[in-house]
């Protein structure tokens, strides 16, 4: 049992990864789109735009990455009681 608890884990942890890796990636072509537009000084509406979908992708980061580690922090704890409650004194 204790090997399904540890595969969920990190099982979460992948997830965690990958779906934070896209955003990451996502964050980065958003940028470099924002110093293309930096260049064409007349452009200042696109830049602007540029810059408040970076600001709401990092909000959107930041509360995935808050979720998935109180997810996580939930799992490793009823693991630790599920473990505790099993080991027989």
């Amino acid at each position: 049992m204790i090997i399904w608890i540890l595969a969920a884990v990190v099982g979460l942890l992948v997830i965690g990864y990958l779906v934070l890796g896209r955003y990451v990636l996502r964050l980065d072509s958003k940028r470099e789109v924002l110093h293309l537009y930096e260049n064409v000084e007349w452009n200042t509406e696109a830049v602007e735009y540029v810059r408040r979908q970076v600001r709401e992708l990092k909000w959107s980061i930041i509360s995935w990455v808050a979720g998935l580690m109180l997810v996580q922090t939930v799992v490793i704890f009823l693991a630790i009681i599920y473990i505790l409650e099993n080991t027989g004194n």
